[in-house]
C-alpha cells in the first residue's frame, strides 16, 4: 500500500513543495529547469555544500527544506540562518520569507508566528534565526558577536560562506552544540581554490548534475566543462553543446 500524500509530505522536502504548487517570488515551484533540485531537497545527510552559480535558487531551496523540516518538527530547537552581514538579512526577509508566507498561507503561513520581527520567526514549536554573521564587537582582543551567543538550534546554512570570519562559523557551530541532529548546510559563490566553499566541496561527495545528449546519450556537467560546452550563435545565443558528439542542444 502506497503511503498517502500526506505522510509523502511529511518526509519529502521536494514532494511536499511540488505537490502543493508553492508559490514563490519568481513563479511556482516546478520540477521543469529545476530538476537538480530534487536530490538536494530529498538528500537526509548530516552536511550538505553547494559551491554555486548566481541565479540557482540555492538560497531559496535551502530556506524551503528548513521550513519543512520546522513545519514537521525535525528541528525542536529551530535553525539559525546565517547570513555575510545584517543589511543581507533585512533584504532577504522582506524580499524572500515575508512574500513566502502571504502566499502560502495553506502550506506555510498558517503555522508560522511573530511575523513582526525581520530576525526571529516561529514555526511549529521552533524558531527560525535569521542572523549576520559580522562580528560587532572586540572582548580581551577578541573579536565576537552577541547576536550569535544565546541561541540553541539543530541546524545552520551558511550562506556565502566566503564572505564570513572562521571565527563567526565556529560560533554558529557552537549553537548546535546540546542537539542530537546538528545538520549543517553551507552555500556559497567560490572565490579563491581550496578556501571557504570550495574546501568543502572537495571534502564532500561532490555530486554533479549531468545533462543527457539526446543524440548520442552521453552526459555531460556544463560546470566541469565550461567553456567549451557552450557556443555562441550568430545571433548573440549562447547554446549548450555535448562533448562527446558536440552536438547543439
Amino acid at each position: 500500500m502506497s503511503p498517502s500524500p500526506d505522510k509523502l509530505r511529511a518526509v519529502d522536502a521536494w514532494y511536499w513543495a511540488y505537490s502543493q504548487k508553492l508559490k514563490l517570488v519568481g513563479g511556482a515551484f516546478q520540477l521543469e529547469g529545476h530538476e537538480y533540485q530534487v536530490d538536494i531537497l530529498q538528500a537526509d545527510v548530516q552536511r550538505q555544500c553547494a559551491r554555486k552559480a548566481t541565479q540557482m535558487a540555492f538560497t531559496e531551496t535551502f530556506g524551503l527544506k528548513t521550513l519543512h523540516g520546522l513545519i514537521y518538527g525535525y528541528y525542536p530547537l529551530g535553525c539559525l540562518y546565517l547570513f555575510p552581514t545584517n543589511d543581507d538579512v533585512t533584504d532577504f526577509s522582506t524580499s524572500r520569507f515575508k512574500p513566502l508566507i502571504k502566499e502560502n498561507p495553506r502550506a506555510i503561513g498558517q503555522y508560522v508566528r511573530d511575523t513582526d520581527r525581520a530576525n526571529l520567526k516561529r514555526i511549529g514549536n521552533g524558531y527560525l534565526y535569521f542572523r549576520g554573521a559580522r562580528l560587532t564587537q572586540e572582548i580581551r582582543g577578541k573579536k565576537t558577536s552577541t547576536r550569535l551567543k544565546g541561541i540553541p538550534v539543530d541546524a545552520v546554512v551558511w550562506d556565502e560562506v566566503d564572505e564570513m570570519s572562521s571565527i563567526a562559523i565556529e560560533m554558529a557551530k557552537g549553537r548546535m552544540k546540546h542537539s542530537n541532529i546538528q545538520k549543517e548546510v553551507y552555500l556559497g559563490n567560490p572565490t579563491i581554490p581550496n578556501y571557504g566553499i570550495d574546501m568543502l566541496y572537495q571534502s564532500s561527495d561532490q555530486r554533479i548534475w549531468m545533462l543527457k545528449c539526446e543524440k548520442c546519450g552521453h552526459y555531460t556537467c556544463l560546470e566541469l566543462e565550461f567553456p567549451q560546452c557552450l557556443e555562441r550563435l550568430e545571433d548573440g545565443r549562447v547554446i549548450r553543446l555535448c562533448q562527446h558528439c558536440r552536438d547543439r542542444e
